[in-house]
Parts: C-alpha cells; sequence; structure tokens
C-alpha cells in the first residue's frame, strides 16, 4: 500500500474554518488600530479655552453699512437743522441732509467715505472718529459738534454818546377845563457812528421811556384829519377814538430811530461823530429821525 496525503472531507472543513476565523480576527485588530489611532487627532469641546469669545464673521462683499449722523450746537442761536450735512461714499442714502440731534440714518456700501457739513458761519464744527473712514458693513456712529464762535472783534460801544430832549407844550386854560392843544418833542443823539449803530437798541428804550412819561402821550392821533361830530334827527353818530395806543406810538418812536441810525452807519466812515435828531409829537404820521450836519 502506498503512502499519500490525504484529506477527509470533515478535515477540509475545519481547515477552512480556522482560516476564515485568522482572517477575521486580522481585520477587526487592524480596525481597532486604526480607531485608537483616529482618536488620538480627536480635540475635543472640553480642551477649547471657553473664556475668549469667537470672532463675528466678516462681512460679506457688498453688504450694506448703517452710519448715524448726529448734529450738535453750543451756543449762539442756530439750531442743529440750521445745518446741513453731506456724505460722500459708495452709494450714501440720504446723501445730503439736515442735521439731527436725534441723529439721521445713512446707508452707504463698502468704500471710503466722508461726511461734512455747510453753514457753520461763526462756529467751528469738529467731527468725530466715525465721521470718515471705510465703510466696511455693521453700524458705524458720527457725532458734528459745532461750537459758537461770535461775531469776530464786535465793536466796542462808546459812552461818549448823549441824548439831550426839548419838549414845546401848548396848553389851553378855559375857565372850566384844560385843553392840549399841540406838544411837540425833539431829541438829539450825538456820537461815534459805530457806537451808536451797536447801542441803537439802548438809545430807543431810553427816547421811549422818556416820551412814555410824558403826561401828554394819550393825546397822539394817527393824523392831522379834524374829527368832528353832528347829529342825525336825535340820534348821534358816534366816532371813533381819534388818539393811537401806548404800544403804536412806542413801536413808531423803535422804527424811525434804528432806521435813521442804520442809515448813518452805512453812509458815514467808522470812527466819525454824527449827529441824529427826531421830532415826536402829538401826531405820529409826523414822527421822523434823520441824521443832521
Amino acid at each position: 500500500m502506498k503512502r499519500g496525503l490525504f484529506f477527509s472531507s470533515g478535515s477540509i472543513g475545519v481547515v477552512t474554518v480556522n482560516v476564515i476565523l485568522v482572517f477575521t480576527l486580522a481585520i477587526s485588530l487592524i480596525s481597532v488600530g486604526s480607531v485608537q489611532a483616529a482618536s488620538n487627532n480627536i480635540i475635543f469641546p472640553s480642551s477649547i479655552n471657553s473664556t475668549k469669545p469667537p470672532k463675528p464673521p466678516k462681512p460679506l462683499p457688498g453688504s450694506q453699512t448703517f452710519l448715524t449722523v448726529t448734529t450738535k450746537v453750543s451756543g449762539g442761536t442756530k439750531k442743529p437743522s440750521d445745518f446741513t450735512v453731506s456724505v460722500s461714499g459708495n452709494g450714501p442714502s440720504p446723501k445730503s441732509f439736515s442735521g439731527s440731534s436725534s441723529g439721521t440714518s445713512v446707508t452707504l456700501f463698502a468704500g471710503r467715505y466722508k461726511v461734512t457739513e455747510s453753514g457753520t458761519s461763526g462756529y467751528s464744527a469738529s467731527y468725530s472718529s466715525g465721521c470718515s473712514g471705510t465703510a466696511t458693513g455693521g453700524r458705524v456712529q458720527c457725532t458734528i459738534t459745532n461750537e459758537y464762535q461770535g461775531t469776530p472783534n464786535p465793536p466796542t460801544p462808546n459812552k461818549n454818546i448823549t441824548l439831550t430832549s426839548n419838549s414845546i407844550n401848548v396848553y389851553s386854560i378855559p375857565s372850566t377845563s384844560v385843553l392840549v392843544e399841540k406838544f411837540l418833542t425833539n431829541y438829539t443823539i450825538v456820537g461815534e457812528i459805530s457806537s451808536m449803530n451797536v447801542s441803537k437798541v439802548l438809545i430807543t428804550s431810553t427816547i421811549i421811556n422818556d416820551f412814555d412819561s410824558n403826561p401828554n402821550i394819550g393825546y397822539v392821533k394817527s393824523n392831522n384829519t379834524a374829527t368832528t361830530s353832528s347829529t342825525t334827527g336825535s340820534q348821534p353818530i358816534t366816532l371813533p377814538n381819534p388818539f393811537v395806543s401806548t404800544d403804536t406810538i412806542n413801536q413808531k418812536i423803535t422804527n424811525e430811530t434804528q432806521k435813521a441810525i442804520m442809515n448813518a452807519f452805512a453812509s458815514n466812515p467808522v470812527g466819525k461823530n454824527v449827529k441824529i435828531k427826531c421830532t415826536f409829537g402829538d401826531v405820529l404820521a409826523d414822527y421822523s429821525c434823520a441824521q443832521v450836519p
């Protein structure tokens, strides 16, 4: 009998099963090693420094910037709306507008921009950091502050201005009453014209205070037209009061005095002494002031 190598069907089955188990185990070990190696490169959330806030995302190209422009005024008589604000840049809207203390919102696209202001005569304007730069999206605040500078080198009033007056009063004294027939007051103003122009309000108020103290102030007529009364049958005609009010008189004195001073200031060189004469009496229409030689 010859010797040889042979396997029974049952042995082949055992060998096959063993080979499958060996390959399965090898694959499992390789997988475990891969997972272990990968796990060494994982950064878990607990290792992140939680004290640093995340950076905000960068604005997308073409995103809008929202610019708020606020106008402030310090001193003087102007209001924020008296100033005109202009914005230059990439599509600003609105481009020009009146100043506002509550702020005006302007939208513009990315790029250089600048805020300027006009109508600042007598004021010095200062701009905050947000009033110029590069628009990159988001919100920006611009504040314009206008400081009043006053009138440069205002003339100083001269204390040597003189004001004199003389009154002429004519009275008729019947046996039963006193009737004022005519009264007249002349005022003469003398002084350097620039000082007189600066002091015109004080001059006017001095004349008014003096004239209003005249006991005849209630007898000033609007004009020289005489008013008489008549009767129709037994019914008398009621006539309007021929005399004007004190307020009307004072306004007329103000208008005539200040107009004469301003005319003299316009027609005379600075430093010249001038004389202005005013005549105020019982007829409002005759009130006048003018420069005299």
